[in-house]
């Protein structure tokens, strides 16, 4: 008997509870409804879609056709729509071809351009429609809990009870970008560039999976899609923002101006390749035969060998990837990262899991570092002192460490006296909420532990603004 109730206590803990199984339909009905969305947005124009709307409300206004004659416009409406969709079935755009031009990199909340390449077949003259598809997660129960999205606890309760345009803006944020429909003339030309735009949401890749293709029926009310497989991925570096050179410990000694170059004196520069223009960067070194091509100047890369570099050390530990306290910290690492680099010569960067990326190795660059901190992701399981030997390892060419946290506590207070005992010039820069109430019984000037709010990351990076605590 006994052997029996346990077995059945089991499969009633192994079944879903009843609150899980709706949380899982409501989500399936999201994405009916999106799907829904999307196939309205794809095939009706925007003048379709507002024919659409007149007969949904002639609809209403016409139930009593013997006191309306609104029951007319709906049917005008409802002929003119169903003629039209029957209509663009017939007009596909048949050999069009499309290559896609995506740039390398991009930067999370500045808008980049691309080129798609165009070659008309049957489509010659006529107008076509694109819109990209981009691939990325779906959305769990859990990851929709714990989107705040910015509201506050009290609106919080209110919109878990209407969620579904929080999903709409969690899915956006998951894929990446926004995507619209453009219209474009087809040229009679042989072929021709298409300039299309996004802007990044978040960081990390944006992966392009698709291609809808469209023709214009001549009412203009609807249109006849082709989807064409155009593969392609884009990867969004965090922002960066101007830093306050006393951000950076020992950052007055020897320090070098060099634009996005470096050149080290005593050292033989090497050439390392084209990237993309950055503000700061030299004239000269602007690539301009390949620039010519390209929507953006491009500029020659050089490798120069610096004897002492900063190092800008990441704690990640307890985070989460697109918690803002930790992206914000990905920020202020990159923006430190892109300062020494550019400016001081040279900059390590030391991650969660003892990874570690330098600018000084042959093969590595600013974007490498950039890289890295665009897919870092957090370690919500960690000990912040695992990263004292990663900083020890390579003492002799550190001029100087320079911490980013997004907590303080008694772990990262003994972070930074270890790395000062081992006589390392030491800084730290906290990210904190507006209304954070960090305190701590340590001395944060005798620790440079300065503050940046969450907030106000570009002022208080550009200012140096030390801390109140």
């Amino acid at each position: 008997m006994n052997a029996e109730r346990g077995v059945a206590r089991s499969a009633n803990a192994a079944r879903p509870s009843s609150a899980s199984v709706s949380r899982v339909r409501l989500l399936r009905f999201y994405g009916w409804l999106y799907r829904l969305d999307r196939w309205f947005s794809r095939r009706l124009t925007g003048v379709g879609r507002l024919a659409l709307w007149a007969m949904v409300v002639a609809g209403l206004f016409g139930i009593d056709t013997r006191r309306s004659y609104a029951y007319q416009l709906f049917a005008i409406l409802a002929v003119a729509l169903v003629v039209a969709l029957l209509v663009s079935r017939l007009r596909r755009p048949h050999g069009v071809h499309l290559e896609r031009h995506l740039p390398n990199f991009a930067t999370v909340g500045e808008p980049f351009r691309y080129r798609i390449r165009v070659r008309d077949g049957d489509a010659s003259g006529q107008n076509l429609w694109l819109r990209e598809h981009l691939r990325g997660k779906l959305a769990d129960t859990q990851m929709l809990a714990e989107f705040a999205d910015g509201l506050t606890p009290g609106a919080r309760a209110v919109k878990r009870r209407f969620a579904f345009p929080r999903w709409l803006r969690l899915k956006r944020l998951l894929d990446g970008a926004e995507t619209f429909g453009h219209e474009v003339c087809a040229s009679v030309a042989s072929g021709y560039n298409v300039e299309l735009g996004l802007r990044p949401l978040r960081r990390g890749f944006i992966h392009f999976q698709t291609l809808d293709i469209g023709l214009t029926e001549p009412l203009g009310l609807a249109r006849q899609i082709e989807r064409r497989t155009l593969p392609g991925s884009v990867l969004v570096l965090p922002r960066r923002f101007p830093v306050a050179t006393e951000l950076l410990p020992g950052a007055g000694q020897n320090a070098r101006l060099g634009g996005g170059l470096r050149q080290v004196p005593g050292s033989s520069d090497e050439f390392l390749g084209l990237r993309d223009y950055r503000p700061g960067d030299a004239v000269r070194y602007i690539h301009w035969k390949r620039s010519a091509s390209l929507p953006e100047p491009v500029v020659r890369e050089f490798h120069g060998e610096a004897s002492q570099r900063h190092a800008v050390v990441l704690d990640g530990f307890g985070a989460q990837s697109g918690e803002p306290l930790f992206e914000a910290a990905i920020c202020v690492a990159a923006s430190l990262v892109e300062h020494g680099v550019q400016r001081l010569g040279g900059a390590d960067l030391i991650l969660t899991r003892n990874a570690v990326v330098s600018s000084a190795t042959r093969h590595a660059s600013l974007d490498a570092l950039l890289m890295a901190l665009a897919t870092v992701a957090g370690d919500a399981r960690g000990n912040p002192l695992d990263l004292v030997s990663s900083v020890l390892e390579h003492g002799a060419q550190i001029r100087g460490v320079v911490c980013v946290l997004t907590q303080w506590d008694d772990d990262r207070a003994q972070l930074m006296h270890r790395l000062i005992s081992a006589g390392i010039e030491t800084t730290a820069v906290l990210v904190i909420a507006q209304d954070s109430n960090t305190a701590t019984s340590c001395d944060f000037a005798a620790l440079a532990v300065r503050t940046v709010r969450l907030e106000h990351l570009s002022a208080d990076l550009n200012t140096a603004r030390p801390s109140e605590h």
